[in-house]
């Protein structure tokens, strides 16, 4: 486990150092941290850590990548695998409608459209603007 958490500080640093100022590279790090924000803000900052949260945005994240056809399906499985293995929350009962107006109003939206972490396949991914409309259709 410290091999893994060293090695994923370097990559992160490295990362943090080439985009200091969050607009290419570096957003690919915010995968599941749309949903985490918004999941956290919702209950209230208390019902998940920002861990909890951002796992479970993680799979929503996922959800939607199937959706549009920018996942393959056996990806999702791949990392509830790996949630459930260290016991992290995969899904929550929060309302839907409120999580996609607390995201309306995450630091990520830019020109009225929400930046998203996609994954391609597992050590791939990329960012995909949706408007409100793209998202509330898929949510």
């Amino acid at each position: 486990m410290e091999w893994m958490i060293e090695r994923c500080v370097k990559i992160k640093t490295t990362v943090v150092q080439n985009d200091e100022y969050d607009t290419g590279e570096r957003m690919l790090l915010n995968f599941g941290h749309t949903w985490g924000h918004a999941i956290e803000k919702v209950s209230g900052y208390t019902r998940y850590t920002h861990g909890e949260a951002v796992a479970i945005g993680m799979i929503k994240a996922v959800d939607l990548g199937v959706k549009l056809g920018e996942t393959p399906e056996g990806v999702k499985e791949r990392i509830l695998a790996v949630l459930e293995k260290w016991h992290l929350p995969t899904s929550t009962d929060l309302p839907v409608e409120d999580l996609y107006k607390t995201m309306l109003s995450d630091k990520k939206k830019l020109n009225g459209k929400v930046y998203y972490v996609m994954i391609n396949n597992i050590g791939e991914s990329k960012t995909r603007p949706l408007s409100e409309q793209e998202l509330h259709d898929l949510l």
